[in-house]
């Protein structure tokens, strides 16, 4: 009874539901492929860029979106069998591409048919030559990924004198705008020919190294076991650790020492250079580490930074 209501729901939903109805633009006056090529490796090792120049041409650009009603399509080597598919983003002149990871990439140099056509749901019926222009690929349209970059300019300089709009500078890099539209026709573009762009992005690489403690263990080794259990046993006795009353104690030291400077000298900064000085001595002997050295020193040079300053403006 469950599975009866059910497929009855189902059927009313589909019956109540209205159906969206993409609309034609109607045909354009002439739809054409002007260029085809099919790169490869261009952003890992076995991937493929497959690129087309187009121009589906009408009188008054239509108002439907472009990427509701015409496709770049790529079909097999028979010429029906559709595998893949990218929404073009503008009408009349213009460029588009379907980008291939390795484990979609199709036989390097294979007979396959490329096609700009209309929508099968809003073109009926796609007719060649009419909504639908088709081209089958050959040896020669297939390239490797070191000519990409001059390609891409190459097409740049055909759309810059039809459109009379500059997409190059004098050096024939792409300017901000023909950076926009190619990248928006081919994303990715910008890392697999960085070189063409009047302006790029770098990155740092940052290599990670594997530190090792060897230095720092032999350091800490000369604090000795008689200075060990001393730590230890105040450590117990404070209930606090080894380390922090190392740590304390060299900090007690680094105050000694100034407080005796600043006694002679009546002189701040002297007094925390030497407390400073005093910080890598309890680092060789083992009494802190090299990070607390750091940290410490830090503390010292700041605290001497400050009191600089407010001599100075004092």
């Amino acid at each position: 009874m469950g599975r009866i209501k059910g497929f009855l729901l189902g059927i009313l939903y589909f019956i109540l539901v209205p159906v969206v109805v993409l609309a034609a633009p109607g045909n354009p006056a002439s739809i054409t492929i002007g260029d085809v090529a099919v790169f490869r490796n261009v952003l890992s090792t076995g991937d493929q860029l497959w690129f087309m120049r187009y121009d589906a041409n009408y009188a008054s650009v239509p108002s439907e979106d472009p990427e509701d009603t015409y496709l770049m399509a790529i079909y097999g080597t028979d010429g029906t069998t559709l595998l893949f598919t990218q929404p073009v983003h503008y009408y009349q002149h213009n460029i588009i591409s379907i980008y291939l990871s390795p484990t979609q990439a199709l036989t390097w140099e294979g007979a396959y048919v490329v096609r700009i056509m209309g929508n099968p749901a809003v073109f009926d019926p796609l007719v060649e030559g009419l909504n639908m222009r088709s081209r089958t690929l050959g040896a020669g349209d297939y390239y490797e990924q070191t000519v990409l970059g001059g390609y891409m300019i190459t097409q740049a300089g055909i759309l810059e004198d039809d459109w009379s709009i500059t997409l190059l500078t004098s050096g024939d890099l792409l300017n901000t705008t023909g950076a926009t539209y190619f990248n928006k026709a081919v994303p990715g573009l910008s890392s697999m020919a960085p070189d063409i762009y009047q302006v790029t992005t770098e990155y740092p690489t940052v290599t990670k190294y594997d530190w090792n403690h060897t230095y720092e263990e032999e350091l800490l080794a000369r604090r000795g076991e008689s200075l060990n259990e001393t730590f230890s046993g105040l450590g117990d006795f404070l209930g606090t650790s080894n380390q922090w009353m190392a740590t304390g104690s060299a900090g007690f030291l680094c105050i000694l020492v100034g407080g005796g400077v600043f006694a002679a000298t009546k002189k701040p900064d002297w007094a925390m250079i030497f407390a400073a000085i005093t910080t890598p001595f309890c680092v060789w002997i083992g009494v802190v580490t090299l990070n607390v050295w750091w940290i410490i020193g830090f503390i010292i040079l700041l605290v001497f930074g400050i009191a600089f300053l407010m001599g100075k403006l004092t």
